[in-house]
C-alpha cells in the first residue's frame, strides 16, 4: 500500500473516531458506523485489484470496447470481486455482450478460460435475480 493510501486511511480513521465519540451511546448510530466501517474496508480491498482500480479511475485506461476482453481475461477470483461494481442491468448487458463477443471471436470455444469467465458472469447475474425466478439471458 502506498504512503498516500496509508495517510488517507489514517485520516479517515481519525475522522471516524471523532464521529464515534459524537454518537455516544446511540446504538443505532453505532450500528451504522460499524456498517460503514465494513463497507469502507470492502472498498479498500476492491481498490487493491488492478482491474477495479482501473475501472474506477476517472480517467480509466480501459476503453469501452476493451471492457469485455478485460473481464474475460481476468482471474476468476478477481473477476468475481470486480463484478460487485456492476448493478443488475449492467451485469445483464455484460452477459449479453460477452456472449456475443465470444461467439464472434471464438465460435469453436477454444478459449476455455474465457468461456468459463462468461459462465461466472452469468452465475453472478442469476444471483442478483429475485427469488421469484431468474430471467432468461439473451446471449
Amino acid at each position: 500500500m502506498t504512503p498516500v493510501k496509508q495517510s488517507i486511511i489514517r485520516l479517515v480513521d481519525l475522522i471516524m473516531q471523532a464521529i464515534r465519540a459524537g454518537a455516544g451511546n446511540d446504538a443505532h448510530a453505532q450500528q451504522q458506523l460499524i456498517e460503514e466501517d465494513l463497507a469502507r474496508k470492502a472498498h479498500y480491498e476492491l481498490q487493491e485489484i488492478p482491474l477495479v482500480a482501473a475501472l474506477m479511475h476517472p480517467d480509466s485506461p480501459i476503453a469501452a470496447d476493451e471492457l469485455i476482453p478485460s473481464l474475460l481475461s481476468e482471474a476468476e477470483d478477481t473477476l468475481a470481486a470486480t463484478l460487485t461494481l456492476f448493478d443488475e442491468q449492467q451485469i445483464a448487458a455484460l452477459c449479453h455482450d460477452a456472449g456475443a463477443f465470444l461467439a464472434q471471436h471464438d465460435p469453436e470455444r477454444r478459449l476455455a478460460d474465457a468461456w468459463a469467465r462468461l459462465q461466472l458472469i452469468e452465475a453472478h447475474y442469476r444471483q442478483l435475480q429475485p427469488l421469484t425466478g431468474p430471467r432468461t439471458l439473451q446471449t
